[in-house]
Formats: structure tokens, C-alpha cells, sequence
């Protein structure tokens, strides 16, 4: 078994013992739990079973209801996990600690190259730490951070650190606010 999909299963309330599972498959590549009502307990679990995996590459976790601790959790699963290449947490309750958390360890991991954030709470603070994150990672190819209140000045930031990286191939930034200043910032 090398991809497992268990989206809208409803297994958010079971994932612990499912956490079993994660920590000893030594085949599975990816594991997709979108929109499971996972809540930071159980990405918690999840997070302690991705430092020990040695085999999960992609793990999505889209339109949860995982919020900042969850994210902080999964975050330190990274510091030990040297394959997980790509982290989907799109759609769900992150704010700027949970963020901050993933950021400081991007800063010297090197082996995610794909970060889907998008459509959470992160704010300017979070753009500006993304920002600093990107100038010392030399692995994430991929960042999407859109539909955040990120506003002008997050924007700006990370304009000036891509600038900077050049690893990083696409970065979805999608802000309503951003003006013609903005893009031409960008440009």
C-alpha cells in the first residue's frame, strides 16, 4: 500500500490508535485525512507518529479543524522526520503560533519542499516570519499562503525574500488587499 486515502471518514475521534498504524508502516508514501474534523489532539498524535515514520512523504490534512497546537505538534514530528517532503494543512484554524512554530523549523530542515497553509488565520507577523524563513531554506520549492490576513505589508516581506531564495519555484500569496502597489511590488 502506497497512497491511502481516508478523507471524510469521520476518523478524527479514532486517529489515535489510527497514529499506531502511521508510526510502523514501513510501505505507505501518502496519507491524505482531509476533512476529517481532526482537531489538535489528534493531529498531536499525528505529529508524534510522523517523528518516528519512516516511510509517509505526503501527508494532507486540508480542511481540518487543527489549529495551533496541532500545527506546533506536527512541526516538531519535522525536527526528526527526514522524509516527509510535503505537508498540506490547507483549510484549517492555524494562527501565528501555530505558524511560527513551522516557520522556526523550515529555517534548518531541508527536506520539506511543499507547504500548503493557505486559508487559515495567519496574519501580517506570520508573512514577515514566512519571509524570514524563506532567506535560510534552501528546500521548499513550493509555499502556499493564500487567502491569510497577510495584508500589504506581510506581502512586502515576502517580496523582498524572494528576491533572495532561489529555491523556491511557486508561492501562492492570493491577498484581496493587495492593490496595484502591491503587485507591482511583486513584479
Amino acid at each position: 500500500l502506497r497512497y491511502l486515502y481516508l478523507g471524510e471518514t469521520s476518523i478524527g475521534e479514532g486517529i489515535d490508535h489510527f497514529a499506531r498504524f502511521i508510526e510502523t508502516t514501513r510501505t505507505l508514501k501518502t496519507l491524505d485525512l482531509s476533512y476529517n474534523a481532526i482537531t489538535d489532539e489528534s493531529a498531536i498524535s499525528i505529529g508524534n507518529a510522523i517523528m518516528v515514520n519512516r516511510s509517509i512523504t505526503s501527508l494532507c490534512l486540508k480542511h481540518n479543524k487543527i489549529a495551533d497546537e496541532g500545527l506546533k505538534s506536527l512541526a516538531a514530528g519535522l525536527v526528526s522526520n527526514s522524509f516527509l517532503v510535503s505537508l498540506d494543512v490547507g483549510g484549517n484554524m492555524v494562527g501565528d503560533e501555530g505558524f511560527a512554530k513551522i516557520c522556526t523549523v523550515l529555517s534548518t530542515n531541508n527536506n520539506l519542499i511543499e507547504l500548503d497553509v493557505g486559508d487559515n488565520q495567519i496574519g501580517v507577523d506570520s508573512a514577515i516570519m514566512a519571509a524570514d524563513m524563506l532567506r535560510s531554506n534552501t528546500a521548499l520549492c513550493v509555499l502556499n499562503i493564500s487567502d491569510n490576513p497577510i495584508q500589504y505589508r506581510g506581502v512586502m516581506s515576502l517580496a523582498d525574500a524572494l528576491r533572495i531564495n532561489e529555491t523556491l519555484q511557486v508561492c501562492y500569496i492570493g491577498v484581496d488587499s493587495l492593490g496595484a502597489e502591491g503587485m507591482q511590488e511583486l513584479t
